[in-house]
């Protein structure tokens, strides 16, 4: 993975998995769970998610559900990221476990808008709004997660492995 593009949905409010998904919806297929993505979080408007949607939460993740859904919904539903100031260890590693990449860059999470394009270069280091060219540095990223996240998750990395 050497890089990721994509246009931002920002989320301004605090939010925990349980806003991401509903828990009545856990245990639903990935499909079932995209069409309720977000149902309680009234700024976020639908259509801004699309493919390749770079998703920004503005104020990080607070806790939440130990089960995978929310991320499970986030990746079915074409998030390719997830950027914010700050997140949780369980939502980090739920993220790890299934492919979905992770970065906390608050400087990034607190410039960056709905609508803006963005990439992520990792050989550079550096996140780039394309609309300005405006740079911000990357977290460094173990390579055993780095492996995690190109390769799709635990369960795929395995597989690639056999």
């Amino acid at each position: 993975m050497e890089q990721v593009e994509g246009k931002v949905l920002s989320v301004l409010q605090s939010i925990g998995t349980e806003e991401i998904i509903t828990p009545d919806q856990i245990g639903s297929p990935g499909e079932e769970l995209t069409e309720h993505l977000f149902e309680s979080v009234g700024e976020v408007s639908k259509e801004h998610l699309v493919p390749d949607t770079i998703l920004v939460l503005k104020r990080g993740i607070r806790g939440g559900s130990v089960q995978e859904e929310a991320v499970n919904a986030l990746i079915s539903s074409g998030v390719r990221a997830v950027i914010g100031p700050h997140f949780t260890r369980l939502f980090v590693r739920n993220a790890a476990n299934n492919g979905l990449m992770v970065l906390a860059i608050p400087e990034a999470a607190d410039a960056l808008e709905t609508g803006d394009s963005i990439y992520i270069d990792f050989d550079s280091g550096y996140l780039v709004r394309t609309d300005d060219d405006a740079e911000f540095s990357l977290p460094e990223i173990p390579d055993f997660l780095m492996n995690l996240f190109t390769r799709g998750g635990v369960v795929s990395s395995l597989q690639q492995m056999m």
